[in-house]
């Protein structure tokens, strides 16, 4: 019975996929968002600090622009379902989930940061 129940919500999680297929992912990425709030630890954090003013514009050639001043390239990771953003060759953070007027991000916080910051998730609405 317990194999059973962890089968399911495995099952449920490979399902649960929160990123559009490869195909579509230009068509809904391609536009400029903007951060709408944070998540950390479950409680939520309204827009605070520089966060009142967080943009990224992403574009077709896989690149993208942060706030205007931070260019980097961004790409479809197809075994983890999520799309990962570099600056240079660096890692700096991971798009889990896509939909039409929803963007959430996972920072790659620094191992030498504080320990909430790998735990952070940044929701971003599309910026009209």
């Amino acid at each position: 019975m317990k194999k059973l129940l962890v089968f399911l919500l495995l099952s449920g999680a490979v399902y649960s996929q929160n990123i559009l297929k490869k195909e579509t992912i230009n068509q809904y990425l391609c536009k400029t968002w903007m951060a709408d709030y944070a998540m950390m630890g479950g409680l939520k954090v309204e827009k605070m600090g520089q966060m009142k003013s967080l943009t990224y514009s992403f574009k077709a050639d896989h690149t993208y622009l942060a706030n205007g001043t931070v260019s980097g390239k961004w790409q479809y990771n197809s075994k983890n379902k999520n799309i990962e953003l570099f600056a240079g060759d660096v890692l700096k953070s991971t798009i889990t989930t896509l939909k039409s007027k929803k963007m959430v991000m996972v920072l790659n916080a620094d191992k030498s940061g504080p320990k909430e910051m790998s735990a952070l998730e940044i929701y971003f609405k599309q910026k009209m």
